[in-house]
């Protein structure tokens, strides 16, 4: 009688190394960013929690020898407290400021086929901060046209970097002899870019956008919001290349006075 192939007979490679993904727990890169999250929220924590119990102390001794009860029902270590507050509030600023970069990770990941090539393009962001801002204002400025109302423009700028159409028609072009080492270029229609490489630099843009755009949305709907007015005061013909300039340069994504550019023209 012939033996089945059970869940126990199953042959293994060892020297074949399987795909990660979303299912797989062990060395999978969100769950360890999670964890590295986890751990300094602990680490921070324990700090403010130890030097809150060092100043109180010490700022209680400097409250009666120093300050004098101005009133009988104020407690002696009132600024003591307050010392401890702002201790707290301190780390937790500084913890909430490193927390706010955004890593946005796809839901299959093979560390042998993916890593480089994530890495290769999250070191060109750096030179792309101003062309991906006129890029996804310039198409916000077209989709809502000029009869807009202020809750179209929150909208619509809550969800900016949901833009995978655009990013998939632009790639990254090397210009070593520009004014700047990489640039956002539309793509041709016969885009000869590797499926991964379309891949990684579309999420490259998209991860971008996050960690600079998001952050400065107010500063965008503000520019909006002040070119609607002024159009409809009739001062003068503003443009949407005008509106991106101003807009991109008020989030401190380009230079001042560096021109819009229609989304045709990226």
């Amino acid at each position: 009688m012939g033996r089945g192939v059970g869940a126990g007979n199953v042959r293994r490679n060892p020297s074949a190394t399987p795909a990660l993904s979303s299912d797989m727990l062990l060395l999978e890169p969100p769950t360890l960013y999670s964890l590295t999250v986890c751990v300094c929220v602990c680490v921070c924590l324990c700090v403010c929690v130890c030097v809150c119990l060092c100043v109180r102390p010490c700022s209680r001794v400097r409250v009666r020898v120093y300050i004098p009860r101005v009133h009988p029902a104020m407690p002696l270590h009132s600024s003591s407290s307050k010392i401890s507050s702002l201790w707290a509030l301190l780390g937790l600023s500084i913890l909430v400021a490193w927390a706010q970069a955004t890593i946005r990770m796809p839901e299959e990941f093979n560390v042998e086929q993916d890593f480089s090539e994530k890495e290769k393009w999250r070191k060109v962001q750096r030179f792309i901060r101003c062309d991906l801002c006129q890029l996804l204002v310039s198409n916000t400025a077209e989709v809502l046209g000029e009869n807009y109302k202020e809750d179209d423009v929150y909208d619509h700028i809550d969800n900016i970097c949901d833009a995978e159409e655009i990013y998939d028609k632009h790639y990254l072009k090397n210009t070593p002899g520009g004014s700047s080492e990489w640039i956002l270029a539309p793509a041709e229609e016969a885009d000869e870019r590797a499926p991964n490489t379309k891949r990684w630099q579309s999420h490259s843009m998209k991860e971008l956008c996050d960690n600079i755009i998001k952050p400065a949305d107010d500063e965008i709907k503000d520019t909006f919001m002040k070119v609607k007015k002024k159009r409809a005061k009739g001062k003068g013909k503003i443009s949407n290349e005008d509106l991106v300039t101003e807009a991109c340069a008020k989030a401190r994504l380009c230079p001042a006075g560096s021109p819009g550019k229609k989304n045709s023209e990226l």
